[in-house]
């Protein structure tokens, strides 16, 4: 009978061990996808800001044309 429980709790630690490194595995792409988001939002912000900055200087310089003064 102690042999079973022997036996037992080899099979619940090896089994921990082998999902433990799957998780880790897992938990790594994780953060390589989350850090590849981020730059991905990072490069959409900076484009963003970049493009509105543009479309201000070519409403200011229309609007400064437009305005008799």
């Amino acid at each position: 009978m102690e042999r079973r429980y022997l036996v037992a709790a080899l099979v619940i630690i090896a089994t921990f061990t082998g999902f433990s490194r799957g998780f880790q595995s897992l938990q790594h792409i994780s953060f390589l996808h989350a850090e590849h988001l981020g730059a991905m939002a990072k490069a959409k912000n900076d484009a963003d800001s970049t493009a509105r900055a543009a479309a201000k200087t070519i409403l200011n310089g229309a609007l400064r044309s437009a305005l008799p003064f």
